[in-house]
C-alpha cells in the first residue's frame, strides 16, 4: 500500500507565500518543526529542537537568509538538523536574539526602526540691501 504524505497545513500555505520557498516544511524527518508569527516588536520564529544543547545550535545570518542549524553526537553518528529562512525587508537583521528553552529555540528578528538623526543648520549669509527705487512722479 502506498501512503500519501499529508497534505500541507493552512499555517505552511501562508508561511511559503509570506516567506517564500524556503520555509516550505521539510520531508518528513529532514527538518526541525518550525512556526512563525508577527508581533508588534518584529518577527517572532520558534524551533523546535528537543535534544539539541545550547552549545550544539548555531543561528547565523548572510544576507536576508537566517539559518538555525543543529549537531550532536550520538554513538558513532552524527544527528543534524536545519532550517533556513528568508527574512523580508523591514527587519532589523543586526539586532536578531535567540534564546533556547526546553527544546525550543525562539528567533525575535525585531522590526527596523528607522534611527534618528540630527540635520545641521547653516546660518545664512545676510542678504545685501537692494537699492531703494526712485519715486515715479
Amino acid at each position: 500500500m502506498t501512503r500519501l504524505a499529508p497534505l500541507p497545513t493552512w499555517f505552511d500555505r501562508v508561511a511559503t507565500d509570506v516567506f517564500g520557498p524556503s520555509f516550505a516544511p521539510a520531508a518528513a524527518g529532514r527538518g526541525p518543526r518550525t512556526s512563525a508569527r508577527t508581533t508588534s516588536d518584529g518577527l517572532e520564529i520558534r524551533v523546535e529542537l528537543p535534544g539539541y544543547a545550547e552549545t550544539e545550535v548555531e543561528v547565523t545570518i548572510e544576507g536576508r537568509v537566517l539559518t538555525v542549524s543543529a549537531s550532536r553526537t550520538e554513538g558513532d553518528d552524527t544527528v543534524r538538523a536545519s532550517r533556513q529562512l528568508s527574512i523580508g525587508q523591514g527587519y532589523d537583521l543586526d539586532a536578531v536574539r535567540a534564546e533556547q528553552r526546553h527544546g525550543l529555540l525562539t528567533v525575535v528578528v525585531p522590526v527596523a526602526r528607522p534611527a534618528a538623526r540630527k540635520v545641521a543648520v547653516k546660518v545664512a549669509a545676510p542678504a545685501t540691501a537692494a537699492p531703494a527705487a526712485e519715486p515715479t512722479a
